[in-house]
């Protein structure tokens, strides 16, 4: 992958990540983040404390992160996914 495609993707998943992360109740400033996507299990993990979210909110994370992957090529069915946001 091109060295700018490689930072605009990963600016672009920070980004909705920690936004995602900040709408939730109890998300705040995401500055340490931790994704995980696991079968129909998501779980964050926030500054290393999970953060609670309900099944909706984690069926639209999970769409939205498994969404973005998708276009990616060589990406093809995903069933475990770890995304790691240290800023």
């Amino acid at each position: 992958m091109h060295p700018l495609i490689q930072t605009i993707c990963a600016a672009f998943i920070d980004h909705t990540v920690s936004g995602m992360v900040a709408s939730l109740e109890g998300g705040g400033k995401a500055d340490n983040i931790t994704l995980t996507i696991d079968g129909d299990s998501v779980q964050i993990k926030l500054k290393g404390v999970d953060l609670p979210i309900n099944d909706f909110a984690g069926r639209i994370i999970k769409s939205t992160i498994l969404g973005m992957l998708a276009p990616l090529k060589g990406v093809k069915d995903v069933k475990k996914v770890s995304i790691v946001i240290h800023k």
